[in-house]
C-alpha cells in the first residue's frame, strides 16, 4: 500500500469484483484533481475496507459497492465510517452492481448512489472530482 502524503488525494475502491477495480483504475489513471495526483487504493470486502480506513485517516473518497460478502456489507462499511471513526468529511459514493438492494436499503449518510450500468469513464472522473471538491470544503 502507498504511503500516504498530503500532496497526493486518496480513493478507496471497495468491491468485490476485481473487473471493477482494473477498470477504475485504467479510467482513473493519469486523472488529476486540481493539480494534484489521485491514489488508489483497493480493498475487496467491507472487512479489509474497515482495516484500511482505520489505518489510513486521509482517505477522501470511497467508491462503495453494496454487496460484497453480504448483502449489507455496504452499510456496514458507512455505518463503520460515520458511527465508529466519526467522520462525517470523507466522501462515501455508493456504486451498485444490484441496484434493486441499493434503492431498498435505507443509504443515510452518503454523498452519492450509481448503478455500475450507468457508470461511463466521463461520469466516474465527474463524480470523482465533485466528491474531492466536496471533500475539501
Amino acid at each position: 500500500m502507498a504511503s500516504l502524503e498530503q500532496s497526493e488525494l486518496f480513493v478507496l475502491i471497495a468491491d468485490d469484483e476485481l473487473d471493477v477495480h482494473l477498470v477504475t483504475k485504467m479510467i482513473l489513471q493519469g486523472h488529476k484533481y486540481k493539480e494534484r495526483n489521485i491514489e488508489l487504493i483497493n480493498a475487496m470486502s467491507a472487512e479489509e475496507s474497515k482495516i484500511i480506513l482505520s489505518e489510513n485517516r486521509n482517505i477522501a473518497l470511497i467508491l462503495l459497492d453494496v454487496v460484497m460478502e453480504s448483502d449489507h456489507s455496504g452499510h456496514d462499511v458507512v455505518n463503520f465510517v460515520r458511527e465508529e471513526l466519526k467522520n462525517d468529511k470523507i466522501q462515501i459514493v455508493i456504486r451498485s452492481g444490484q441496484p434493486g438492494i441499493s434503492e431498498s436499503s435505507n443509504f443515510g449518510n452518503i454523498n452519492g448512489m450509481i448503478a455500475k450500468t450507468e457508470l461511463s469513464a466521463s461520469k466516474l472522473r465527474d463524480i470523482v472530482d465533485n466528491s474531492l471538491y466536496n471533500f475539501e470544503k
